[in-house]
């Protein structure tokens, strides 16, 4: 993950409940969010990619249910500047989300 940034986007966000903010370094763009006590869900239009390449995302959502270690379940999905994520967050959860071009 970069430590230098050349945007970011707050998205979602209340102090001391939730964030969900997006930055990106060169043509990928990784979205952070997190939350409280309080289950919330959120949409997400991702008309800030604009044009561009095709790009997936790569989701990695808290999931008690999942059969890895940590559990974290990991989704891959295609996305446009067109698309709108749900961001489903359980009390004090978290997601993670690169979005990056289709290698070639």
């Amino acid at each position: 993950m970069p430590t230098v940034w050349d945007d970011t986007k707050v998205l979602h966000g209340a102090i001391g409940e939730y964030a969900v903010i997006a930055r990106r370094r060169g043509a990928e763009w990784f979205i952070g969010a997190m939350n409280d006590d309080t289950a919330r869900s959120f949409d997400v239009p991702l008309a800030f990619l604009g044009p561009g390449p095709a790009r997936t995302a790569h989701i990695y959502s808290d999931d008690p249910a999942a059969a890895t270690r940590t559990r974290v379940r990991i989704d891959r999905r295609p996305v446009t500047s067109a698309t709108t994520l749900r961001i489903d967050l359980p009390a004090r959860g978290g997601q993670a989300i690169r979005i990056a071009p289709d290698a070639k």
